[in-house]
């Protein structure tokens, strides 16, 4: 093929602070967001950075504030209020909502963009606004109104609260210094702060809350115990500005709340936010086409139309932001302006060349717009715009950040040129779902357990790959549990039916062990994972998951493992099984014509040895990619049964020769038909399926398969216990 440098370029579609008129049917719902941090806390950088990337995507959705602790900026008695809501530093409260698996209202920052969009797809019952703000600069007194309207009848402890917080907080001494742990963490490198120094002076601490005048739990009986639809309800609230705090920074955040005897029952409803002085950028944007296909055939030129909609000029600088962004070796990406001056009313119009020079791969190219003026506050947002190669037929979702380069090493060297990585997030499986390409390899880690399980839209195009003849591989701990305990009946019915596969009672098996009062690992429980004899993938490997490393550090290791279970008939084959016990299944491969499917019940990150890791990664290709036409698969018999001698189950392969269904039954040595049953699906070559043999005595037994050929086929078989 000839090299061809192509430009690509692309209109971004995503809000930049689109400014949406209120629906009274479907109130705009907006997420609040608070970080519990303090000066005096190292990791908390890193959730500052989390937090203010979730303003940039949700500009118009996302209302994010800082509570802090122990530091100058904590407000007195608030802490008290607020700390059995507060699990560790730094974390979070979306909403102050309990969600499944949290103890309390805060948690983790890897969590906070799941719950947020979790927030945001609740929509919202209740319109609120804060409106009538004023402020005398001589008194230095402030007032406002916060108003909710609910579009539909309510009942309940409801009540109307506001905050105030002040933007861009610096200060001398170490109740302003900023900690930072990440400051030459060789585990962050790229970090936004992995270049500054470990105590930041002059530190700019964003969104500081700096008052509730109504208290931490808003006013009681501001809303009626039942609300009336349409009804609009009131509250004023009135505060007088420090001196030492900028008015001009000052944002009014107004919230409904809910109030429960719990702090753990105080979910905020919906909230909206202003400025006192100034007001936060309006800005609407015309935006199209996020997919993009990097054809090596020419250009393409597409724009971003922005329109300044407040009553004063604002500047909008553009830039690319290459450490959000995932952009190939040797392909390159720009705006075309840095910024524009904008009048009221006015637009402004770019484009973002993206230059693949015919280099096949994934990107990701993110874009900051960041809106400021005299009269505004300052207001950095994001757009995304997404390329892939039309060459690209097998990809790993990246969804295990430990495994993830290892697959797509391995996968690449099968198959170079057609291979990438993309992120399993919901806005790009949009665009490249599955059932796009050829193969999948799909791997979830502990941290993102129940990714694969809640996503109904991903799980189908997953059914749909494999009823057009593809292949997918997934990996994970308790992904499987999960599915089959979820609402999805379509590909719960795919597993049991068509592939012939559950999970055994008391699946996931925890291994490891906690302390009961902190909650710290303890040890980890080693996992002998033995491969099945003859078996394409799995024969001649056992090897120990979650064995200790050289260093002290319990390297990171498998938490839980999913236990398969196998139906009689199905022509799904054991890979490996767990502890020596042949009837704890962890893995399973199976094929129909030319789809396939293998699954592991354990994460491959417990297994220290990286070539054994490429080793059984390599293999799982090979099948993937082959099949039945692999040259390890034709070294095998054309008939035979695994294990044998057996005792509980048999796995029988033979090579059938019409498409048409097959009687296989069990025959002891007298003669006598023990047990039958038709396997229907059939096609024309290798097959294979389950016996279960449990309930026959030991003894010399024949496997009898009609219809596969012009004669019976017939196979030994001895049962033992």
């Amino acid at each position: 093929m000839n090299r061809i440098c192509t430009a690509v370029i692309f209109i971004l579609f995503l809000s930049f602070g689109v400014h949406t008129s209120i629906n009274a049917q479907q109130p705009m719902k907006r997420v609040l967001l608070e970080q519990y941090t303090g000066a005096w806390c190292g990791w908390c950088v890193d959730g500052s950075v989390v937090m203010d990337e979730l303003i940039k995507e949700f500009p118009d959705n996302v209302i994010g504030v800082k509570v802090h602790q122990g530091d100058d900026m904590e407000i007195e008695k608030v802490f008290d209020s607020l700390k059995s809501m507060v699990p560790f530093y730094p974390s979070g409260s979306i909403d102050r909502m309990v969600f499944p698996g949290e103890a309390t209202v805060g948690t983790g920052r890897d969590k906070w963009r799941e719950y947020v969009l979790k927030q945001m797809s609740k929509g919202s019952d209740i319109d609120v606004k804060v409106v009538n703000v004023s402020y005398d600069k001589t008194t230095r007194i402030m007032k406002a109104d916060v108003e909710a309207t609910f579009v539909k009848s309510m009942s309940g402890d409801l009540r109307l609260n506001l905050m105030v917080i002040e933007d861009d907080v610096t200060g001398t001494g170490s109740g302003y210094d900023q900690s930072n742990y990440i400051s030459g963490n060789a585990s962050f490198k790229g970090h936004p702060y992995y270049d500054l120094p470990a105590k930041i002076e002059g530190y700019h601490h964003r969104s500081v809350v700096r008052a509730y005048p109504a208290g931490v739990w808003g006013i009681k009986n501001s809303i009626p115990a039942i609300t009336s639809t349409g009804e609009k309800y009131t509250a004023s609230f009135t505060y007088t500005v420090p001196e030492e705090f900028d008015a001009g920074n000052i944002l009014l955040v107004g919230a409904v709340q809910k109030h429960g005897a719990n702090a753990n029952a105080r979910e905020i409803l919906n909230a909206h936010q202003v400025g006192l002085v100034k007001s936060p950028a309006i800005m609407e944007t015309t935006v199209a086409d996020q997919f993009q296909s990097a054809n090596p055939d020419g250009n393409s030129n597409s724009s971003i139309s922005i329109k300044n909609n407040n009553a004063t000029p604002v500047q909008v600088s553009y830039e690319i932001d290459e450490v959000a962004s995932i952009i190939p070796q040797g392909w390159k990406a720009s705006v075309s302006k840095a910024q524009d001056n904008l009048e009221p009313g006015a637009s402004s119009n770019i484009s973002v060349t993206l230059n693949s020079n015919d280099v096949p791969g994934f990107a990701k190219i993110v874009v900051n717009a960041v809106v400021s003026g005299e009269n505004v506050f300052t207001k950095s947002v994001k757009a995304k715009v997404y390329a892939l190669s039309p060459s690209i037929k097998h990809v790993v979702y990246g969804s295990h950040p430990k495994m993830n380069a290892l697959y797509m090493q391995d996968l690449e060297v099968k198959r170079p040129k057609s291979t990438a990585m993309i992120p399993m997030d919901a806005d790009v499986l949009a665009g490249y779902p599955p059932q796009t390409f050829d193969m999948a390899i799909i791997a979830v880690d502990n941290e993102n357990a129940g990714m694969i399980a809640n996503n109904a839209e991903f799980l189908n195009s997953i059914g749909t790959m494999l009823q057009n003849g593809k292949k997918v591989f997934i990996a994970s701990e308790q992904e499987l549990s999960s599915i089959m305990k979820s609402n999805n009946e379509s590909i719960k019915t795919l597993l049991d039916q068509t592939v012939g596969i559950s999970v055994k009672s008391g699946s996931p098996v925890k291994r490891f062990e906690q302390d009961k009062n902190s909650g710290d690992i303890l040890m980890a429980y080693p996992i002998q994972i033995k491969g099945q004899a003859g078996d394409y993938i799995g024969r001649d490997i056992n090897v120990t998951l979650n064995e200790y490393f050289e260093d002290p550090v319990l390297t990171p290791f498998t938490r839980f493992t999913d236990v398969f279970a196998i139906k009689q008939g199905s022509s799904a084959m054991p890979v490996f099984t767990y502890d020596a016990e042949p009837t704890d299944i962890g893995a399973i491969r199976w094929e129909n014509g030319d789809a396939r499917l293998v699954i592991f019940g354990f994460g491959l990150d417990g297994l220290s040895n990286q070539n054994k890791k490429s080793h059984i990664m390599s293999r799982t290709y090979d099948w993937l990619l082959l099949g039945a036409s692999s040259v390890n698969e034709q070294s095998e018999a054309s008939h035979r049964i695994v294990p044998n001698p057996a005792s509980d189950m048999a796995f029988v392969e033979f090579n059938a020769e019409y498409p048409k269904a097959v009687t296989i039954s069990v025959i002891d040595a007298l003669g006598r038909t023990m047990t039958s049953f038709i396997k229907s699906d059939i096609s024309t070559g290798k097959q294979s399926a389950v016996i279960s043999i449990g309930q026959f005595p030991i003894g010399q037994y024949q496997i009898k398969i009609d219809g596969a050929s012009q004669q019976s086929i017939m196979m030994p078989l001895v049962i033992i216990r």
